[in-house]
């Protein structure tokens, strides 16, 4: 949920996402710590300057989820199932 709305939503507020997806704030900062983790969303605040009084803004990286995708779909079907 939190990687489609970032998608449609680029460069949003915490606060946003959390209307947006209905999440509560616990739940998303567990979603959004994992998502930055793997590379698949970005802020636009560095990691060791979060939390100073600056809210950070999300997107959603589409080329690592593009790259990513692809991997597991690799792993699921196979490199020789993905030119079928």
């Amino acid at each position: 949920m939190v990687i489609a709305f970032l998608q449609r939503n680029p460069n949003s507020f915490r606060s946003e996402i959390a209307e947006g997806t209905g999440l509560k704030a616990a739940t998303l900062q567990n979603q959004i710590d994992h998502l930055l983790e793997w590379g698949v969303i970005e802020s636009d605040i560095p990691t060791d300057k979060r939390g100073r009084g600056r809210a950070s803004r999300y997107s959603a990286d589409s080329e690592r989820i593009s790259l990513l995708l692809d991997a597991l779909r690799e792993y699921l079907l196979g490199a020789d199932q993905l030119d079928k």
